[in-house]
């Protein structure tokens, strides 16, 4: 049997980070869960930004053992990650976070890596024409920060949420 390859320094799992994201005209903070198999938004957020939502029955067991209600689907809505724009589709629930899991990692074509130099994990995402854009992924309580990133913009982490386990 031969040697295993050892990953590149590069490599990384995302462990929960945050990135900004805009639904229709609201900006906020989207948790990334790159174990997750669904995209949840919150309820109160698809009613702010007038999305149309499907009524459903479907229930949501999470990985602590907790049930939680669907309140609708909303399918193909606008959303943008680092001035790119998709039609991505999620699960409402009552539940005060925005999930990217990996059907919208996917539509993103989001890569997701460690740069040595900044020290941070940086999530790449492909816009039209193979164009590529970058932004931080912050971690929570990161305290308030600015960086370069891509084209010289100021990009600022500012303080995502806090996880609550």
């Amino acid at each position: 049997m031969g040697l295993l390859p050892i990953l590149p320094s590069t490599a990384v799992s995302c462990p929960l980070g945050y990135v900004s994201m805009r639904v229709e005209n609201i900006t906020k903070w989207a948790m990334i869960d790159t174990g997750s198999m669904i995209n949840i938004l919150p309820a109160d957020l698809a009613t702010k930004a007038n999305l149309v939502l499907r009524k459903t029955n479907i229930k949501i067991h999470t990985m602590g053992g907790f049930t939680c209600e669907v309140d609708g689907i909303a399918e193909a809505e606008t959303a943008e990650v680092e001035k790119v724009v998709k039609k991505l589709s999620f699960l409402m629930t009552r539940s005060h976070k925005i999930i990217l899991g990996w059907p919208d990692l996917f539509s993103f074509w989001a890569q997701l890596r460690f740069c040595p130099a900044r020290q941070e994990e940086v999530m790449r995402v492909e816009g039209a024409h193979g164009k590529q854009y970058e932004t931080i992924v912050c971690q929570p309580q990161s305290g308030d920060w600015v960086t370069e990133v891509g084209n010289g913009a100021p990009h600022h982490c500012a303080e995502p949420p806090a996880e609550d386990f």
